[in-house]
């Protein structure tokens, strides 16, 4: 929550090289939860992003949490038609980017809806459960040191539903209105299964809307 970095008109490769010649000096004890900025930038096909942390982003799936990731929420959120998620999570297989495999924890894209925890067995500082979620991933996502970014995110995304494998389209748009951090919890996983019964979504961070989130 610091050191804001106001960029106009940024686009993805040249803050990946912006990254290599000014690198930001982070405590080895830093967040990687904690959001010191997040950039966008629009486009009329959908939207490119930034989330700069305070912590060394894991990708090994050994990070405390080791079930995280990074959102967007548009105007089109509120009305039920997905947020946007870059997250990593071993132990639960829900994305084709993981290759079948439940314990990859390779990072990769979601857009999702969330439903209310009554009655998923969510613990109470939930922000509520998942919903629908794209088995496929929209756009792409790169981890680098303290950085997340997506790009070629699109407006919307037709594909399958992870729960139910039916056919789903999300359509968040580009009218980014916050940014955040979250932690997930799977609920009804046991050894050797990696179907949740439902995933608890906790709040983490979110960026300042006056000093860390930049929309051009």
């Amino acid at each position: 929550m610091k050191n804001t970095l106001i960029v106009s008109g940024f686009v993805v490769a040249s803050l990946v090289a912006a990254m290599v010649i000014s690198p930001v000096a982070v405590s080895a004890l830093a967040d990687f939860l904690n959001l010191e900025q997040v950039l966008v930038r629009k486009n009329p096909s959908g939207l490119d992003a930034l989330f700069r942390t305070d912590g060394l982003i894991p990708t090994n799936g050994n990070g405390n949490p080791s079930v995280f990731g990074y959102g967007l929420l548009t105007s089109g959120s509120a009305s039920g038609q997905g947020i946007i998620v870059s997250t990593t999570h071993k132990g639960v297989l829900d994305s084709a980017t993981q290759g079948g495999n439940g314990n990859n924890p390779i990072f990769h894209n979601h857009f999702i809806t969330l439903k209310s925890i009554a009655g998923t067995g969510c613990p109470t500082n939930a922000i509520g459960a998942v919903d629908k979620i794209t088995f496929q991933s929209p756009g792409q996502v790169r981890i680098q040191s303290t950085d997340a970014l997506q790009a070629r995110i699109p407006n919307s995304f037709t594909g399958t539903d992870s729960f139910s494998n039916q056919p789903l389209t999300l359509s968040p748009g580009n009218n980014v209105v916050d940014a955040i951090s979250f932690s997930l919890i799977p609920v009804g996983v046991g050894p050797g299964d990696t179907t949740p019964s439902a995933v608890c979504v906790v709040l983490e961070d979110t960026a300042d809307r006056n000093t860390e989130l930049f929309v051009r």
